[in-house]
This record gives C-alpha cells, structure tokens and sequence, in this order.
C-alpha cells in the first residue's frame, strides 16, 4: 500500500510529512472472524446500537421525560423536533454511559430517588 502511494503522491511528500501514525495492523476478515459479531455493551453503546449517535445527539423515537412514543415526521425525517443530548453536562448520563447496560436498570431508581429527594 504504501509503494503505491508513494507512486501516486511522490516520494518527496511522505519523506516532508510528519509521521503521526507509527504502525498499522491490517486484520482480515478471514482471520478475525468474532469481532463484527460484538456488541457494546455499556449504555451508550447500546443507545448507538438502537438509535444512533450523532455528534453527542440522538433523535429517539420517544419523548425523553414521558417515554411515550413519537410518530415519525416525513417532511422532517425525524421523531423529535429536537435531539437529545448525550453529553457529560446530565449528571445522570455522565453516570450510565460507560455502565454495562444490565446494571443501568439497577441504577435508575437509585438516582431518582435522589434527585426527588434534592428537589
């Protein structure tokens, strides 16, 4: 790959260009069979998974403080006129993001139960 490029670009370009990458593994499928079956398996892994995550924002097809269901806009392409945040400003999320999601059940009363309480 890289005697091609350097035929393609020139020589003299890679030479003046800083290395910022010192290796690359090329795997191949044929060898690596069990990695495109994984999933995350934290929260937000699991919300990219369902919904996917656009720049710290998702578009859930629900209302995020009632959880009923949004019926989808065709002029817009969208649930939600507008997206949710995933950033570590919510104190809640900053919390989930990295947990396995099978603990996040656990931990949701626990919060709530605080929050209410600090109101």
């Amino acid at each position: 790959i890289m005697e091609r490029l350097q035929n393609e670009i020139g020589a003299s370009f890679l030479a003046e260009t800083p290395a910022e990458i010192e290796a690359l593994y090329v795997v191949d499928r044929g060898v690596d069979l069990a990695t495109p079956l994984l999933t995350q398996l934290t929260y937000e892994g699991l919300i990219e998974e369902l919904y996917g995550i656009a720049n710290g924002m998702f578009d859930p097809p629900f209302d995020t403080a009632t959880g009923d269901a949004i019926p989808y806009n065709t002029d817009t392409h969208r649930y939600n006129p507008k997206d949710a945040s995933l950033t570590n400003v919510d104190t809640i999320f900053a919390e989930l993001r990295d947990r396995n999601y099978i603990t996040v059940g656990s931990f949701l009363p626990v919060s709530y139960t605080h929050l209410r309480a600090h109101e």
